[in-house]
């Protein structure tokens, strides 16, 4: 069942990555603004909208990511052990990679400028 779990997490996180996608490129791509200027730059570092949406796609890219990887890979090696090795290495991997993605999202966050 726990297979399971994952596997609808994995489907309901790719659906989640399509609506937050479809929200940055409307808002960085097709508002109208210019997203790389100083002032908007800054202006979004300080809105606590950016620093949560950035740190929920960044998790569930991941998660979606690193998950499918294990499928692909989880069918290649069928020793216990290398199973075991491949879900160490995946999570430790998707834990480094979210530490960063945590601290160069929110350091501009509570930073002054």
């Amino acid at each position: 069942m726990r297979e399971g779990k994952l596997w609808f997490l994995h489907i309901l996180s790719g659906a989640l990555l399509v609506v937050l996608l479809g929200g940055h490129m409307y808002y960085m791509h097709l508002s109208g603004t210019d997203p790389l200027s100083v002032e908007n730059t800054f202006k979004r570092a300080k809105d606590i909208f950016f620093p949560i949406s950035y740190t929920l796609f960044v998790a569930l890219a991941l998660f979606h990511g690193l998950y499918g990887l294990r499928g692909i890979l989880l069918e290649r090696f069928h020793t216990p052990f290398s199973q075991k090795i491949i879900n160490i290495l995946l999570s430790f991997v998707g834990f480094i990679f979210f530490l960063y993605a945590l601290i160069t999202t929110w350091i501009p966050y509570f930073k002054t400028f």
